[in-house]
């Protein structure tokens, strides 16, 4: 991965957040592993790129997340297509929150909590359903940008 601050372009070991990113490093420290493979990075860094433009005032406008691949083979994500992650993160949080809270409830009987926890399951399945229908689609550089591969 390559970081870009000014002029400067430098090489990143794991994943990096930069600026006042501060909310977003505590985001990507929950969600980041070493070895994940690349459609779950990219789902990372539209996920941490949506919460910055919702949660800081100085980010805004169209987005872009730009994959390049050590091959040097490149792709680009439409913006629009990064409302779905949001989306789908946003769901998701819901759903892990009714269950983590009813799991520390000891009033609550255990067969409510098994009724929480099937709940979990079925909506999890119902929105990687949805998402794998409008998971983000790469559109090739080549033709946005009337380059030959590699250039």
């Amino acid at each position: 991965m390559l970081k870009v601050s000014a002029t400067a372009v430098s090489t990143v070991p794991e994943y990096a957040v930069i600026g006042i990113g501060g909310l977003l490093d505590y985001i990507a420290q929950q969600l980041y592993k070493s070895g994940m493979r690349l459609q779950q990075g990219i789902v990372v860094a539209c996920h941490l790129l949506g919460e910055a433009k919702e949660r800081m005032w100085a980010i805004g406008g169209e987005s872009n997340v730009l994959v390049i691949t050590d091959n040097a083979k490149y792709d680009m994500l439409l913006p629009w297509k990064m409302d779905d992650v949001a989306e789908y993160f946003r769901r998701a949080a819901e759903l892990h929150r009714d269950v983590v809270l009813a799991g520390a409830n000891d009033n609550l009987a255990e067969d409510a909590y098994s009724a929480t926890l099937a709940m979990f399951v079925e909506g999890m399945k119902r929105l990687r359903e949805q998402f794998r229908k409008t998971r983000p689609f790469n559109v090739n550089l080549d033709e946005l940008l009337k380059l030959p591969r590699g250039s």
